[in-house]
């Protein structure tokens, strides 16, 4: 850890690492040489994490959480956990009060995902509330030392892309595209979310801008057509494209997730991005206060395209 810190936050612990995000944080973390990093994981994880990371074994309890948050003295903790399965928002809870009360001063809560504040989304999407509920807690436990950031991010880009919840199917060589298609949506790439993280949390300036408020980054704001464009450019292929109706989409995807299919809500988050512009935070990012590297959107596709399996 170096000793040329321009920030009150020396130590950080982070829980959930172990999921799509977490190894992006945690390698920002360690290459800014700035903190020492450690993560929290269930007592009966085989997760493995990079030997510069110290791991707490917990069973997330608010006794288990409490011993360990009051023994290590961490100046911030990072949620990644999973908020929309209720076990780890009640978790989570009980991480918000563990960090509080062993002297926590920032603490992340698990945004990291599309805008909760926007009451047109979260009436669309209906699994948005145990990010709602973080949020609302550490709101109810915040003062001068115990501060909070939530980092609305939009989609993950590249992960996003990769996995076909952008409209680009590389499985099937086809695309998806909702109505014109020209709705302009905001994504972040995975790296560019921990660079945030360890940006904000590195700097004194940078906490005092983002503390006790959302805070919006991206990597780019773009419409399904300049995805679709760039991933044959990149491809040098041109798939088929399924158009379809958002407001077919939505009716049925309501209908279905009222009958008991949580996956349903995935179609209404694209709903959202792709047919309603809910997902568009250009006018809020703050990511040249945040130290982050613009990117190059043709290149990055090229370069996902590039690191998918060959059919």
């Amino acid at each position: 850890m170096s000793s040329q810190n321009s920030s009150s936050i020396k130590s950080v612990v982070v829980a959930g690492a172990s999921g799509n995000l977490g190894p992006a944080v945690l390698k920002e973390l360690l290459d800014s040489n700035k903190f020492k990093v450690a993560v929290l994981t269930r007592v009966e994880s085989s997760a493995t994490f990079s030997s510069g990371v110290e791991v707490f074994k917990t069973d997330y309890t608010p006794a288990s959480l409490n011993k360990i948050l009051s023994a290590e003295k961490f100046d911030a903790v990072v949620s990644l956990l999973n908020l929309t399965k209720p076990n780890l928002a009640e978790a989570d809870t009980a991480l918000i009060h563990a960090a509080k009360n062993s002297g926590v001063k920032r603490f992340i809560p698990s945004e990291f995902g599309l805008d909760t504040t926007n009451q047109e989304l979260v009436k669309l999407v209906p699994t948005f509330g145990g990010k709602i509920n973080s949020v609302k807690t550490v709101q109810s436990l915040q003062s001068d030392t115990f501060t909070w950031t939530a980092i609305v991010v939009g989609a993950f880009f590249d992960w996003g892309l990769a996995h076909n919840a952008l409209g680009a199917n590389f499985t099937e060589k086809k695309f998806k595209r909702f109505d014109s298609g020209d709705v302009p949506f905001t994504v972040t790439s995975i790296r560019i979310i921990g660079k945030a993280i360890a940006n904000l949390l590195g700097d004194d300036k940078k906490l005092a801008a983002t503390a006790d408020k959302y805070t919006y980054i991206s990597s780019y704001t773009v419409s399904t057509n300049q995805l679709i464009a760039a991933v044959q450019k990149a491809t040098d292929e041109d798939w088929p494209i399924e158009e379809v109706d958002s407001a077919v989409i939505e009716k049925k995807a309501s209908a279905s997730f009222a009958a008991g299919n949580p996956w349903a809500a995935y179609e209404l988050m694209q709903v959202g991005m792709f047919g309603k512009e809910l997902a568009n935070h250009k006018a809020l990012v703050i990511d040249e206060l945040l130290g982050l590297p613009k990117g190059d959107f043709e290149a990055e596709v090229k370069a996902i395209v590039a690191s998918m399996p060959k059919n």
